[in-house]
């Protein structure tokens, strides 16, 4: 029985080595197969946002559509106002000329006013009734000029309302378009979220069939194949020793009772010995116990 048990003890113990590889693996195993379902799950809850991305990203495209209209708006605003400010610049330079010409015609008048003057243009004496038809014509001729320069003013004061309004409404306008910049950048980053959709479920598609694999696997016991093969080798050679445990360990239990009852025996023997050499060397004390 020992000599068997020499036999097997290396073998044992290369089966509980075995056992103890085949117990890691599984449970390496069995967290990676949490772990993927586990990402399966994120990526599961990524795509299902999808709808609302998307929704999201027709939203801001239709914002980004009619910011897109104020800023031609304001494009024409702009336009308009340098029209504007183009014709005020001509009236400016209109009245500075009318205002030149005004004051030429108040000296004109100022020297026709003087006895001694002459005519203006051939410079030659003027009689009073030349000299009245000349002033008359010169007054006739600064007071259109001073019209014109009422118009002028009258238009460039339309010309400032115009552009004040201008102004206003093209600063409203800008006001408006400031979230442009950051709803194309954001419009950009939905986008590309949704066109990632496609690849998180290629992903997902992956984890699923890796993730039934590595479950099929557990349930039929297909991995560590190698620690498997030698466990089985080992098992043969238990078989070839004829080598059943629990057998073995009940003979091993009887080897032990009859080991233990010879010895308990021999102990008795012993004691009886002893005894009968003590009553050898003392008959007299054995006479007095025997009556």
């Amino acid at each position: 029985m020992d000599k068997l048990q020499l036999q097997v003890s290396p073998l044992l113990q290369q089966r509980q080595q075995c056992h103890t590889k085949l117990e890691r693996s599984k449970a390496q195993l069995s967290a990676k197969l949490e772990q993927l379902r586990l990402s399966a799950t994120q990526l599961a809850g990524q795509i299902a946002e999808a709808p609302h991305i998307r929704r999201t990203a027709v939203a801001v495209d239709a914002e980004i559509g009619e910011l897109e209209k104020k800023k031609v708006y304001k494009q024409r605003i702009q336009e308009k106002g340098q029209e504007r400010k183009s014709f005020s610049d001509r009236l400016q330079e209109n009245q500075r000329l009318y205002q030149k010409q005004f004051e030429e015609l108040r000296q004109k008048l100022e020297l026709l006013e003087k006895p001694e003057s002459t005519c203006p243009l051939c410079e030659q004496d003027l009689d009073l009734s030349v000299r009245e038809r000349v002033v008359e014509k010169t007054h006739n001729h600064q007071r259109e000029v001073q019209e014109q320069i009422w118009t002028i003013r009258e238009q460039m004061s339309t010309c400032e309302r115009e552009l004040q309004v201008l102004r206003e409404e093209y600063g409203r306008i800008s006001q408006q378009l400031q979230p442009y910049d950051s709803l194309l950048q954001q419009f950009g980053q939905l986008e590309a979220r949704f066109e990632a959709t496609g690849e998180l479920q290629e992903q997902l598609l992956q984890i699923k069939q890796e993730e039934q694999r590595l479950h099929l696997a557990l349930a039929n016991g297909q991995y560590a194949r190698e620690t498997r093969q030698e466990m089985q080798e080992i098992e043969q050679k238990l078989q070839q020793l004829n080598y059943d445990e629990q057998s073995h360990a009940l003979a091993r239990g009887e080897v032990e009772r009859w080991r233990w009852a010879e010895i308990v025996q021999g102990k008795i023997e012993e004691a009886s010995r002893r005894q009968a050499a003590l009553d050898a060397q003392n008959p007299s004390y054995s006479s007095r116990l025997g009556s």
